[in-house]
């Protein structure tokens, strides 16, 4: 697991999902002077700060944390980790099924919705492979819902982790 895939799960939740989408397929091509950039951009323009871990892994990857951008941020917030089952079909679950089906390693797929503003999360788990890889592949046709890909039995951050408890499977691919 990369310090950036950590670090844009952490956002989750706090960062608006269309930037978040953005972010995680510029890192899934692997663009990362670009996902440095916009990450930076993103956290200014949503007044989104940075927590002391996320600073460590950031300055890991090697981006300049003394920035002024990153200087200038408000206090960290933590992301709403309030989830309920959607026992609903979305559309969005014909196009899961038919891109995860094709994609090797996912173990299974599931929706969930949160609280706070009711839109769809879905997790989508693999048994094995790339999170960023599937992030970038997967995250397609979701419609405005937000994708979530974590692999089997790993330590979720508490967002990610809500989401799959709350969640209500929608395939099982494996």
């Amino acid at each position: 697991m990369t310090a950036w895939v950590t670090v844009l799960r952490r956002l989750a939740g706090r960062l608006p999902d269309d930037d978040l989408a953005v972010l995680r397929s510029t890192l899934g091509a692997g663009e990362l002077a670009d996902l440095e950039r916009t990450l930076l951009f993103a956290l200014a323009d949503n007044g989104v700060g940075l927590h002391d871990e996320e600073r460590e892994l950031l300055a890991g990857e090697g981006v300049r944390v003394d920035s002024p951008i990153i200087a200038d941020l408000p206090p960290p917030t933590p992301a709403d980790t309030r989830f309920e089952p959607e026992p609903v079909a979305s559309t969005v679950d014909d196009q899961l099924r038919v891109t995860t089906a094709a994609y090797p390693g996912v173990r299974r797929v599931l929706r969930a919705r949160r609280v706070v503003d009711h839109e769809l999360v879905y997790v989508v788990e693999l048994a094995r492979g790339s999170v960023a890889g599937a992030q970038s592949a997967l995250h397609w046709g979701m419609d405005g819902a937000l994708l979530e890909v974590v692999l089997a039995g790993e330590r979720l951050p508490p967002y990610q982790a809500a989401a799959l408890a709350a969640g209500v499977e929608v395939a099982t691919v494996i």
